[in-house]
């Protein structure tokens, strides 16, 4: 997937970028989360939960060790993200049911 090709159309969905604000921001993620959201409000929460993730910074920080691992945790949930969208499951894959986690729990 070409992350920059799904980021730069969804630019606007920026707070600040053009009339998108934080009460829009605000509105959107509601809608997604709570109610009934379009297809343009669930593009820019995409896109705020995306950019919020920082996938496209630079993590070096040599005399900060703490600000590098934090910066590579919120990549690391936008990158499972991306890839919850993009990668098709195999379907041979394991998918626990509440007996199995029973039986594992003894």
């Amino acid at each position: 997937m070409d992350l920059r090709g799904l980021m730069i159309p969804l630019l606007p969905a920026q707070v600040g970028q053009g009339n998108y604000t934080a009460m829009d921001r605000y509105r959107d993620f509601r809608a997604v989360f709570f109610g009934d959201a379009s297809a343009e409000q669930k593009e820019k929460v995409l896109f705020q939960i995306l950019a919020a993730c920082e996938l496209h910074g630079i993590p070096m920080q040599d005399e900060n060790t703490h600000e590098t691992s934090r910066w590579m945790g919120r990549r690391d949930v936008g990158m499972t993200v991306l890839r919850y969208l993009t990668s098709e499951p195999q379907t041979n894959q394991f998918v626990p049911t509440t007996e199995s986690m029973d039986n594992a729990n003894g």
